[in-house]
């Protein structure tokens, strides 16, 4: 019966049964991701995008863009320390979670704001005229803002629910 196995037999069985675990993980993640994309969420977005893009056309300057670059990285460099304060790796790996949230694409983006910049006054390139160039950033910035904040909800989410199912796998020894 277990010749067919061989040596290696059990670890296809484990490698399947932890894909498995992997991608229903994932298909419930991408589930709670999406459903943070409501009407009323994407309104108070598309209002908070206006208004301060409104009020940067209004008051526009060099600095401007240096600002929300500044704000963008306090922001995501506090969200970062805020998070993993706040919810901490289980002790134990568990196949049913996936712990290695480390949120380097967001103190990655806090540095595309930066590289522009200093591309742009060093070569001294207009790629786009400096009005949209200000809208286009806050609408980046808006964006990345809410894309961190479904994908914080969906961690929070399955982080509890993990935290719920195996209380063992998170207490320290």
């Amino acid at each position: 019966m277990y010749k067919g196995f061989g040596v290696f037999g059990f670890a296809n069985v484990v490698k399947e049964k932890s894909a498995a675990i992997e991608k229903s993980f994932m298909k419930e993640y991408w589930k709670i991701f999406t459903s943070y994309f409501i009407l009323p969420k994407l309104v108070i977005t598309a209002t908070a995008f206006g208004i301060v893009t409104f009020f940067s056309l209004l008051f526009y300057s060099d600095a401007l863009l240096l600002i929300y670059a500044v704000a963008f990285a306090i922001f995501g460099y506090w969200s970062g320390y805020y998070w993993k304060r706040r919810y901490p790796h289980p002790a134990k790996p568990l196949l049913s979670y996936r712990a290695d949230r480390s949120f380097f694409s967001l103190q990655l983006s806090c540095l595309l704001p930066w590289i522009y910049a200093s591309v742009k006054h060093r070569f001294d390139w207009v790629i786009i005229n400096e009005r949209f160039e200000i809208a286009f950033f806050v609408l980046f910035f808006t964006l990345i803002i809410v894309f961190i904040l479904a994908d914080f909800e969906a961690y929070k989410k399955m982080y509890d629910k993990t935290r719920k199912e195996f209380p063992l796998a998170f207490q320290n020894k």
